[in-house]
C-alpha cells in the first residue's frame, strides 16, 4: 500500500486511473489547467453578483414602495429572480426543463415576483411607507 503512495512536497498524491482525461496521473489536474479552472469559477461567481445587483436594483425600482434590504439581499434576489424567471419561462415555452436561469427579461420579472412575495409574506405585518 505503501507503494501506491508518492510524495510531492507537502501533498499526498495517489495514482488514479491511466487515461483519466483531464488529470495528470497522480490524482490531481495539471496546474495550468487547474488555475484556468479556478479563474474561470471565480469569474462566473463575480458575473453572477453583478448580474443579481443590477436585476435586483431594477426589480426594486419597479415594485412600488420601500424595501428595507440591503445589497446583500438586492443580489440574492436578482439571483433567485433568474432562477425562478428561467423556471416561468420554461413552463410557458418548452416545459419543465428544471431550475436555469432566465436573460434580462425574464431575470427582472421573476426578481418582481420574488420582491412582491417577500414584501407580501415576510414584510407583511411591518408597515411599509
Amino acid at each position: 500500500m505503501a507503494d501506491l503512495l508518492t510524495r510531492a512536497g507537502d501533498v499526498q498524491l495517489t495514482p488514479t486511473l491511466v487515461g483519466a482525461e483531464g488529470y495528470n496521473g497522480m490524482g490531481r489536474r495539471g496546474g495550468a489547467q487547474q488555475r484556468g479552472e479556478e479563474k474561470e469559477m471565480l469569474w462566473t461567481i463575480v458575473g453572477w453578483i453583478v448580474f443579481g445587483l443590477i436585476v435586483g436594483f431594477i426589480a426594486r425600482a419597479l415594485v412600488p414602495g420601500r424595501d428595507n434590504i440591503g445589497v446583500l439581499r438586492t443580489i440574492v434576489l436578482g439571483v433567485i429572480g433568474s432562477v425562478l424567471g428561467g423556471f416561468v419561462f420554461g413552463l410557458f415555452t418548452v416545459g419543465f426543463r428544471g431550475f436555469q436561469p432566465a436573460g434580462w427579461i425574464g431575470s427582472i420579472i421573476g426578481a418582481v415576483i420574488v420582491l412582491l412575495l417577500y414584501n407580501k409574506f415576510v414584510l407583511g405585518s411591518r408597515k411599509r411607507v
